[in-house]
């Protein structure tokens, strides 16, 4: 089965459970690995495009 990493967000157990990370920052972190998954890197910017 090939998985497509564009569907989903990976977020580890340990920040997941961590209750002083608020849950934006949790997504925000899952965004940025996703990114730098898809392309090799992230950088942050003040507009975003697919």
């Amino acid at each position: 089965m090939q998985v497509n990493y564009d569907n989903y967000i990976k977020i580890p157990i340990v920040l997941l459970s961590d209750t002083n990370v608020s849950s934006s920052a949790k997504l925000l972190y899952g965004l940025l690995v996703l990114l730098t998954y898809q392309q090799g890197y992230c950088y942050a910017n003040n507009s975003f495009s697919r």
